[in-house]
């Protein structure tokens, strides 16, 4: 009796203990809602979220609603049955109930982790619904909210000279072509990362719906709105708000810092000196305070100009020498110190000039040769002259177009030894007699090589037929552009030809302010630049660590991709993959120690840079750098390390010691995006800089440095005849598509080919390099959207942003005025060839716009590289 009254008792706690595991674990049949609308969603509490692994933040919530009446009679215990077994049945049964409902909580548990990780992507600010029908289970995006709802922050400087962009905005034509569709895929979700809302914000609005992206690519991404007046820098195409932002950020470093009971150290200087330059000086006719530029003159020889005469007492010779080793002004020829191969010392190069009559005509599009003579004849009188100024500026104009026309690039490449010339066998140029001059600049050289044969040869003839008196005019002119920032007011014309890469519609003093920082410290600008991020020293190694983990997963790419390039052997291919591996890639540069630098640019004079003394001060600091320079060694070489300057984006390959460096003008705007990882959607503005100086290590360029270092050709007279094939079905298609906007006297592809191929070589693994970063862990995959655009898939973003990198102002009339000064003084390409005509040729652009056969996007005929 007292069992049958103690099991009574044991099945009553069970039945108790039962019908509370019921009321919780019962198992049910889910219904999952697609319902937006949040408070009419019924919401489960705090602890079953956290027992099934779903977030309760809301950023990602997969709501369960249950139908009572799926709970069935099948998992209820029958009481009676239970009250006929006996006690050890009971507690067998009792064990098995507690083993099935831990079982039923830990699959719960598990399936809530692996709907959230299987559903939820790793970006914030967005949520999915889940449905589920028979036999599948479909993700589906909830409404998608405003690309702007967000602001990502952006730096600003308060500096009075930095003045708003301005151009003439036109409006847009109606839609007419709608662009294709996104792929299908299971589900997509809309990225809210910083990098993707900058992204929104860039091109949102901004495509050219009436072109569709199989007619001409270029001109569906790079509609007139990208020039909008009313848009700031980092809004523009990354030609533009790359450099354009990263002039600010080195401005707004260099403003900042504290100059008092500072040391002497080059970032002390460059501040004391921006703070000057930075203010326009006032009109002023006194002799006073034009007395330091005519003391500059003076001191090389140049008292009294201009020169209506030649002076009796005066060479040529002697004046280019000094201001070219004082002021690097290389007005008449180019001279670099660079390494030919790694175990030699510095040798010089020469090269053909860079022209203030180029600057002006890229500056002023608008202006011709006869607004360049007027400028040449205001310079001629700001010093006071009473001369005749008409006469001495025809000829001074006359030289430069003369210099200008020997200045066309060799159409075969010359290897390094080919080009490699003794001195004294170089020919006597006239005026100019190369052995005093060159060892004057670096004393005990014997041999140079010469870059521009063509033009060394030429400029002979040119020095010899050109009087003295309008040299030495020129020479003057040139250094009065040099400093005019540091001028009085009448000399304001002159500040936008100071300096290269002229960024239009952009205050031109605070760009040429920059451009002379970089002139005073040319390493110094890239510790600058550094220090400008913003970031700690432990930030910064992370920073390099990811630039790393980047430039090694293309070079992974990039070995792939040369190992079955169809021009070369199975030997070659081997070698070209050799040299890809064993490259090293200086990212950014300048990561010594500051103390390093510091040390390195050292400074026996004291400079206040007031406004009295900002020329003298200059010259005595450029004066020091310039001696630095060209007594360059292995232990104290900074500023002849790289040439290449780091206010744009670029690349610097040097063959003998096989590095390849790429300055932060490439990466100027992302860091600002993305501070510390680097987002694969802003890989198509970085990765294609990285191929093509890769690729320069295993063309034609490179085919004559083997993997060592040493000179050797390992491409055979086959390969080089199968290479300039397919170079050549390039070539024809570029003069047929330049036939679209006019025809030309002669081809001007010739100054092009070699970086128009590397282009062309570079497309494939940075498409490549991009889905695997895409694809990588933790990445965003390949089924995001940017906010605002969602028919936009991954594949189709990186074709745009390829596109828009290099959109320029739009011209209804074919050619724009920029581009036919590009072609006209060999500095580039028109951007609609550079975008289209490898895309044209990529099968994988075809396939991602769905492009049909024949149309001009996708021609029948298709020339191959890879």
């Amino acid at each position: 009796m007292r069992d049958k009254r103690r099991r009574s008792s044991l099945a009553r706690r069970s039945d108790r203990r039962r019908s509370r595991s019921e009321e919780r674990y019962a198992p049910r049949t889910p219904s999952v809602s697609f319902d937006d609308t949040l408070s009419e969603r019924p919401r489960r509490s705090s602890r079953e979220s956290a027992r099934d692994g779903s977030s309760s933040s809301g950023e990602y919530e997969i709501v369960e609603i249950y139908n009572d009446d799926s709970a069935g009679d099948d998992d209820r215990w029958d009481d009676d049955e239970k009250d006929k077994t006996g006690s050890e049945s009971d507690s067998y049964r009792q064990s098995q109930a507690y083993m099935i409902i831990a079982a039923v909580m830990v699959a719960s548990a598990f399936l809530g982790v692996l709907m959230k990780f299987a559903f939820t992507p790793t970006h914030s600010g967005h949520s999915h619904g889940l449905r589920r029908v028979p036999g599948r289970v479909l993700v589906e995006e909830t409404e998608a909210t405003t690309p702007f709802d967000a602001t990502l922050s952006t730096l600003k400087i308060n500096v009075s000279v930095i003045k708003d962009l301005a151009t003439e905005p036109k409006s847009p034509t109606a839609a007419e072509v709608t662009a294709p569709g996104p792929r299908k895929s299971a589900f997509t979700y809309e990225c809210r990362t910083d990098a993707c809302l900058w992204q929104s914000r860039l091109i949102y609005d901004k495509i050219n719906q009436s072109i569709g992206p199989c007619e001409d690519f270029y001109a569906y991404v790079c509609s007139n709105r990208w020039y909008n007046s009313e848009l700031e820098v980092h809004s523009r195409p990354y030609v533009v708000s790359g450099p354009g932002l990263l002039i600010l950020d080195i401005a707004k470093f260099l403003l900042q810092q504290k100059t008092r009971d500072q040391s002497s150290t080059f970032i002390s200087h460059s501040s004391m000196f921006l703070r000057n330059c930075i203010q326009v000086r006032n009109s002023s006719s006194t002799e006073n305070d034009w007395q330091d530029i005519k003391k500059v003159l003076e001191s090389y020889s140049l008292t009294n100009w201009p020169f209506m005469t030649d002076p009796p007492t005066v060479k040529f010779q002697d004046v280019l020498k000094l201001v070219d080793k004082r002021l690097n002004l290389l007005a008449v020829v180019h001279v670099t110190l660079r390494k030919r191969f790694e175990n030699e010392g510095y040798m010089m190069h020469l090269d053909s000039p860079w022209l203030t009559m180029v600057r002006h005509q890229m500056t002023f599009l608008d202006e011709g040769f006869q607004e360049y003579k007027n400028c040449i004849k205001r310079a001629f009188t700001l010093l006071g002259s009473k001369v005749e100024t008409d006469h001495i500026a025809d000829d001074v104009l006359e030289f430069e177009r003369k210099l200008d026309e020997a200045s066309l690039p060799p159409k075969r490449f010359v290897s390094i030894l080919n080009s490699t010339v003794s001195i004294v066998n170089l020919k006597r140029a006239g005026k100019l007699e190369w052995d005093a001059y060159l060892t004057y600049l670096q004393p005990g050289s014997e041999k140079v090589i010469v870059v521009n044969s063509a033009f060394i040869n030429k400029l002979s003839g040119i020095l010899t037929s050109t009087a003295l008196s309008t040299l030495l005019n020129y020479v003057g002119f040139r250094i009065l552009v040099l400093l005019s920032p540091l001028l009085p007011k009448q000399a304001e014309f002159l500040v936008p030809l100071s300096y290269d890469d002229h960024i239009h519609k952009y205050n031109a003093r605070l760009q040429a302010c920059i451009h002379l920082t970089e002139r005073l410290f040319p390493y110094g600008i890239r510790k600058i630049a550094r220090a400008a991020m913003g970031k700690t020293t432990m930030e910064q190694i992370a920073y390099d660590h990811n630039l790393d983990k980047m430039v090694s997963s293309v070079k992974g790419v990039v070995s792939q991709t040369v190992a079955r390039a169809p021009w070369l052997t199975q030997t070659e291919a081997d070698v070209a993959t050799q040299k890809i591996e064993s490259l090293e890639v200086d990212f950014i540069g300048a990561k010594e120690h500051m103390d390093a630098i510091n040390a390195y640019y050292q400074s026996r004079v004291e400079v206040s840079f007031s406004m009295e003394s900002a020329v003298r001060d200059y010259t005595t600091l450029l004066n020091e750098t310039m001696s630095r320079y060209w007594l360059s060694k292995d232990n104290a070489d900074y500023d002849a390390r790289y040439h290449v300057s780091c206010l744009r984006p670029g690349y610097e390959y040097n063959a003998g010691k096989n590095v390849l460096h790429v300055p932060f003008g490439v990466v100027a705007l992302q860091q600002r995006v993305a501070q510390s990882a680097i987002p694969a959607i802003l890989m198509p503005y970085i990765v294609p800089y990285l191929v093509e100086g890769m690729y320069e290590a295993i063309d034609v360029r490179g085919s004559t440095i083997n993997v060592r270092g040493m000179p050797e050709t390992w491409w055979s007279g086959e390969t080089l005849v199968r290479y300039r094939q397919q170079q050549k079905c390039f070539t024809q298609n570029y003069l047929e598509s330049i036939q679209r906007f006019g025809t030309f006297q002669e081809s001007p592809m010739a100054p092009f080919l070699r970086s128009f191929m590397a282009e062309v070589a570079a497309l494939q693994p940075s498409f490549e390099a991009y889905i695997r970063a895409l694809v990588a862990p933790h990445s965003m995959q390949r089924n995001f959207r940017i906010p605002g655009l969602p028919d936009l898939t991954p594949e189709m973003l990186f074709f745009v942003n390829l596109a828009a990198s290099h959109c320029d102002p739009v011209s209804s009339q074919g050619l724009t005025a920029l581009d036919k000064r590009r072609l006209r003084y060999r500095i580039a390409l028109p951007s609609s060839l550079r975008v289209n005509i490898p895309l044209r040729h990529f099968d994988t652009f075809a396939e991602t716009f769905s492009c049909t056969r024949g149309t001009y996007m996708n021609p029948g005929a298709k020339c191959r590289l890879w």
